[in-house]
């Protein structure tokens, strides 16, 4: 078992967008100017409608880059978030993971606006992304940077069923994801 685990997109990018859009006066009291730049005047919030778009084909053009590189699985992000996705990337490969919670993509801003609104973001709706697991992570990363989708090496998969989250200081358990209605 060697292989990574890339990340494309950035984690909670749909949550933030959706927030955004839902407090929209409030975010504008409390945000500066290039936070709110993300919402026009009229209320449509372009990381809803047309980012998100935009994501779901980033998403198939990242699926159909690395279907040729032969990836042990993938696993698209959504409800739930990037950790939610790496427990069942866990389950399909039925193994360990170790992650670095540093390399998983994300926005600052999308930071501020989840601990604004007390939302965990590796909880939180990452709909657009994708985790990929490969034996062969910088020919994946050429080939998807090359179709300017962004990615990231964010972990491997390892023998054993530990998943292990690396935190700076400490590391900890991936924690069962809780079940959606």
């Amino acid at each position: 078992m060697n292989e990574s685990i890339l990340m494309t997109g950035c984690a909670a990018d749909a949550e933030a967008a959706l927030v955004l859009k839902r407090l929209r006066g409030e975010m504008e009291t409390h945000f500066p100017s290039f936070f709110r730049a993300r919402i026009r005047p009229d209320g449509f919030c372009p990381p809803l409608e047309e980012e998100l778009a935009a994501a779901a084909l980033l998403l198939r053009g990242a699926e159909e880059i690395a279907g040729p590189l032969k990836p042990a699985c993938m696993i698209p992000c959504g409800r739930g978030g990037v950790l939610k996705a790496l427990w069942d990337l866990g389950e399909t490969l039925s193994s360990g993971m170790e992650i670095s919670i540093r390399k998983i993509p994300i926005r600052q801003e999308t930071v501020e606006i989840c601990e604004y609104c007390d939302i965990d973001p590796y909880y939180a709706d990452t709909s657009g992304s994708l985790l990929i697991a490969v034996h062969d992570p910088d020919a994946l990363l050429v080939k998807l940077r090359g179709a300017r989708i962004p990615a990231a090496v964010i972990g491997a998969a390892v023998p054993g069923k530990a998943r292990l989250i690396r935190y700076p200081g400490h590391v900890r358990c991936l924690d069962k994801p809780r079940k959606y209605l």
